[in-house]
C-alpha cells in the first residue's frame, strides 16, 4: 500500500512541477495548484480514451460544431450541419469567400479566445463567411488520442464543405489551422 502511495505522489510531482509558474519563489498554493493540475491531467488522460471509445467524434451541436459567422451576424453563431434546415436557417452567402478556422490540441474556445479575435478582425475588414470548427471535446489528453481524432474531424469538415459546394457550387475556401 505504501509503495503505491509513494508511486502516486512521485507521478503527481513529476506531472505537477513542470506546470508551476516560472517565477523564482513558489508558495504552497502554487505547488498545490500544480499538483491539482497534475491530478486532472492524469485522470483526464485515463478517462478521455474510455469516453471517446463509447462516444466517438461526430458532427452534432453537442459534439463537433461548425460555427458560421457573417458580416451581417458577426457575433451570433449559426450552427451549420449537412442538412437543408441548417442551410435555410444559416445566413451563408456563397458569393463571399469562406474562411475556416480550426484550432488544435488543448485549445479552449472560451469567450474572448484568439479565434474570436481573428474572426472579428476578418469580418471587421473584409466580407467573408467565417466558420470556426469547434472540436474541443476531442482535443484533450492524451495527445495520441487527440491526434488520431483529427482524421475524423478532417473527414467531417470535408463532408460539410462538399455539402456546401454541392448546394452552392464552387466556393473560395481558405482553411486556417492554428495549433
Amino acid at each position: 500500500m505504501a509503495k503505491h502511495f509513494v508511486l502516486w505522489i512521485t507521478v503527481l510531482i513529476a506531472v505537477g512541477v513542470p506546470l508551476l509558474p516560472t517565477t523564482e519563489a513558489f508558495s504552497i498554493g502554487d505547488i498545490l495548484s500544480a499538483i491539482g493540475d497534475g491530478i486532472s491531467y492524469v485522470v483526464g488522460s485515463f478517462l478521455n480514451p474510455i469516453r471517446q471509445f463509447f462516444f466517438p467524434p461526430m458532427n452534432s451541436n453537442s459534439s463537433i460544431q461548425y460555427l458560421l459567422y457573417t458580416p451581417e451576424h458577426p457575433t451570433e453563431a449559426c450552427y451549420l450541419e449537412t442538412d437543408e434546415k441548417a442551410l435555410e436557417r444559416c445566413p451563408f452567402d456563397p458569393t463571399h469567400p469562406l474562411k475556416v478556422l480550426v484550432h488544435g490540441f488543448l485549445t479552449t474556445l472560451q469567450p474572448g479566445n484568439q479565434f474570436e479575435m481573428i474572426k472579428d478582425n476578418m469580418l471587421g475588414i473584409f466580407i467573408y463567411n467565417v466558420i470556426i470548427v469547434n472540436w474541443t471535446k476531442y482535443n484533450q489528453p492524451p495527445y495520441t488520442l487527440a491526434a488520431s481524432n483529427t482524421q475524423k474531424i478532417g473527414k467531417d469538415l470535408a463532408k460539410l464543405l462538399k455539402y456546401l459546394e454541392g448546394n452552392y457550387g464552387r466556393l473560395k475556401i481558405h482553411p486556417i489551422v492554428i495549433s
